[in-house]
């Protein structure tokens, strides 16, 4: 009886040693699975090891044989590769929405789907730079209720909140939201919820994470044609972030430079092509019109611009005046209405100033120096071309539209944040010293951007460069 237990206790040691520790890459030698039993106390021949990975065999499990010197064995099959592994890793690793210890203890999990000798590896190789984690484990909570809600037909009721200038959390008003949940998207690295807002009779978006009190009403869930004809997927193609606008088919000018970026933004099958040369060709491709797509314009300047239909580049005109000046005309106000993603209100913008555009958004593009204009969301919404190819190795274009905080450690968000809530504290706080780069010879300032009543809408990072010219005086070749 003794010897029947000591046999199955040798048989599930074989089966676990197989399971743990090899792969596709990695076996393991009749001498290894030897060794490896007698430091359990456990003694077999060759022939009992022999028997024991044909039953395997026979209970269906495909134990590989490799031809090495020595012959290894390998259980492969259903387990994932290293690849897949570390790619499920970087999206667990990258998820914003996650807190660092549920991060952790879910990439502890994914991990387990490695045998050792990659486990051993992934320790090495799997870094996610920068990344912003989220500070509450509500989510996971929220999109349960979120699901169960939508399974029952019900609308939900929740709170929501935003952060003030005292870093501090907020409700964005002060009674609960009453919605009908539409559809729930992973984008970006952060989970929203596209509702259906009876008041509003539109669609609305929220950050899941932003959300508190959810629960379940008893209020049956609206339905209509447009909630049943929904496509997030449309959506999510043609817009830029999660930010809700006006679905407009545009024409783009791009050169041979711009063409990367729009395959790589909107798909080859995507882009609808006419008057094409070698230098350049006429873009047509469906969009959604929000401040992110013509920040996302704005940064392209001169590879890619917008050239039709005439309203939506007179709304582009007037968003960029209104960037740098604080102007309001309608195409300003249309344009700031179609970035809502919330059904809160924007702020009244200020009057105009007369300042050319063309001149003003030139002077950006010819600075040698890279600029970066954001957000109080911290969304980029501008880079010059100098600013896109500096941060190439961080996706250069690809980064408008996206947070800032991204490509800075939890340190250095802290530090952006206090610097925006003094900046919001008075008028007179614009400018503030943060660091000196000696190995380019370089002082860099954060700046408030202030429209034309003084009220804070943005910033950016100033680079001012002490080395000397070393071109000529007025050297103006031929």
């Amino acid at each position: 009886m003794a010897a029947s237990n000591k046999q199955k206790l040798k048989l599930l040691n074989v089966y676990r040693m197989l399971m743990e520790e090899t792969d596709v890459d990695h076996g393991l030698s009749m001498a290894d699975i030897l060794a490896r039993l007698e430091a359990e106390g456990l003694t077999a021949e060759r022939k009992s090891i022999y028997r024991d990975i044909e039953a395997l065999r026979s209970a269906g499990i495909e134990v590989i044989t490799y031809p090495r010197s020595p012959v290894e064995y390998a259980v492969v099959k259903g387990k994932a590769s290293l690849s897949e592994v570390s790619m499920l890793m970087d999206v667990v690793q990258g998820s914003k929405f996650l807190t660092e210890g549920k991060s952790r203890a879910l990439a502890n999990t994914v991990k387990g789907l490695a045998s050792k000798p990659q486990q051993a590896t992934l320790v090495k190789r799997v870094h996610v730079e920068g990344r912003i984690k989220n500070q509450n484990d509500s989510v996971f909570h929220n999109v349960d209720t979120i699901h169960a809600a939508m399974q029952a037909k019900r609308k939900i009721s929740f709170m929501y909140f935003k952060y003030g200038t005292d870093l501090e959390r907020h409700p964005s008003r002060p009674e609960p939201y009453v919605h009908t949940a539409v559809k729930l998207v992973f984008s970006d690295g952060l989970y929203y919820l596209v509702t259906w807002s009876d008041n509003h009779q539109d669609f609305v978006t929220f950050r899941v994470d932003r959300m508190y009190l959810l629960q379940i009403t008893d209020e049956p869930a609206t339905r209509n044609a447009r909630i049943s004809n929904y496509d997030f997927e449309d959506f999510e193609y043609k817009a830029f972030g999660m930010f809700r606008g006006e679905s407009r088919t545009v024409t783009l000018h791009a050169t041979a430079a711009g063409m990367d970026v729009l395959v790589d933004k909107f798909g080859r099958e995507g882009l609808r092509i006419t008057g094409c040369d070698e230098e350049a060709c006429d873009v047509h491709v469906p969009v959604v019109i929000s401040t992110q797509f013509y920040g996302w314009l704005a940064g392209l300047h001169g590879i890619v611009d917008l050239v039709a239909p005439e309203q939506a580049v007179k709304d582009y005109r007037a968003w960029a005046k209104s960037l740098v000046d604080g102007s309001a005309d309608e195409g300003a106000a249309t344009a700031s209405a179609a970035a809502e993603a919330t059904a809160e209100t924007a702020a009244e913008a200020a009057p105009a100033m007369d300042l050319p555009t063309t001149l003003l958004v030139s002077a950006a593009q010819q600075d040698r120096a890279a600029i970066v204009l954001c957000d109080l969301e911290h969304t980029i919404v501008y880079m010059n071309p100098a600013a896109i190819q500096r941060y190439a190795k961080r996706g250069g274009a690809a980064l408008l539209g996206q947070s800032l905080m991204a490509c800075h450690n939890p340190q250095s968000q802290e530090i952006i944040e206090r610097v925006v809530a003094w900046f919001a504290a008075s008028p007179q706080h614009n400018l503030v010293y943060e660091s000196y780069n000696p190995k380019e010879n370089k002082d860099v300032y954060m700046v408030a951007l202030r429209d034309g009543e003084g009220r804070l809408i943005g910033y950016y990072e100033k680079h001012e460069y002490r080395n000397r010219e070393t071109a000529p005086f007025y050297d103006m070749p031929g």
